[in-house]
């Protein structure tokens, strides 16, 4: 009986897979799949339910012939192509790793399963192309190792999405170098959350350019820690806006030992139209009123008293 020939539209297979050319070796077998077998129809051939694999006498009688050796359908090109491609990004050969990442397509990307992410090594990582890069998916990201994290390039973070940027653990944030946490745009640092902004290091704070500071919310202002907040140069406290000094408590201006910062602060305060907190937690503006009002009363009550001693 002869072969029939069929065109693989998607296909699950098991082989092997050469470690040095990322090439497929072997098609061991066919785990299932849709083909083309012409005439605009399609033949979908699927896994026996006990033993998860599509046998030979499966694929004859879905060929109408012979299958042959393994089992005589060559996988579909593109597909191969991806899943080859995926496979050459964890090869030992680090010139073909390198040209697999610089010529892989998201959707081959999105193929690398999470156990085998941190099988990349991470200076082949940083050769993926930006817009590749964003690809990836939320659990492909939350699965890049610390050392990876720092071999991720400037152009790679900046491309991030902001939901993306949130997804990030407290230890990938604190892995992140100087020159990646000055890459993060403005939208990417206001996405971070209060797990995220508290993992910041004092080194990665100092690192903050006046735009980046000034990108901050008012709940992010809240959530830094005093030691971070005294990590704050003298540039970044003058960039802080309004809102963000009213936010800060009192603890966290207590932070600021350095008298020259301190007095920073309270001339920022003072030009901007802002009102620090002050023991207690009234503000210095709302105090300084109290007073006086209190300073009315006072008065109102004297004259009463007197009034009433010389009738």
């Amino acid at each position: 009986m002869p072969t029939t020939d069929l065109t693989p539209i998607q296909f699950n297979f098991e082989g092997t897979i050469d470690k040095d050319t990322g090439l497929i070796e072997k098609v061991s077998r066919i785990t299932g799949g849709v083909f083309d077998v012409g005439g605009s129809k399609q033949k979908v051939i699927e896994a026996n339910p006990t033993s998860k694999k599509v046998t030979t006498e499966e694929v004859k009688q879905a060929l109408g012939g012979n299958p042959g050796p393994n089992p005589g359908i060559t996988p579909a090109p593109n597909t191969a192509a991806k899943a080859a491609a995926a496979a050459a990004l964890m090869t030992d050969n680090n010139a073909a790793a390198e040209t697999a990442a610089k010529d892989i397509d998201g959707p081959t990307l999105k193929l690398i399963l999470l156990k085998d992410f941190d099988k990349i090594d991470p200076d082949i990582l940083a050769f993926i192309p930006p817009m590749v890069f964003v690809e990836m998916t939320d659990e492909q990201i939350k699965n890049i190792k610390e050392n990876q994290m720092k071999k991720i390039s400037k152009e790679q973070i900046e491309a991030l999405k902001e939901a993306q940027i949130a997804v990030l653990n407290q230890a990938q944030i604190a892995a992140l170098t100087k020159e990646q946490i000055e890459a993060l745009k403005e939208a990417q640092i206001a996405a971070l959350t209060k797990e995220q902004i508290e993992a910041l290091t004092k080194e990665q704070i100092k690192a903050l350019k006046e735009a980046q500071i000034k990108a901050l919310t008012k709940e992010q202002i809240e959530a830094l820690k005093e030691a971070q907040i005294a990590a704050l140069t003298k540039e970044q406290i003058e960039a802080l806006t309004k809102e963000q000094i009213e936010a800060l408590t009192l603890a966290q201006q207590n932070a600021i030992t350095d008298p020259t910062l301190k007095t920073e602060l309270t001339n920022s305060a003072t030009t901007k139209g802002a009102t620090l907190l002050k023991a207690g937690g009234a503000r210095r503006g709302r105090s300084r009123k109290s007073k006086k009002t209190g300073g009315k009363k006072h008065r109102k009550s004297y004259k009463r008293r007197h009034s009433k001693s010389t009738i």
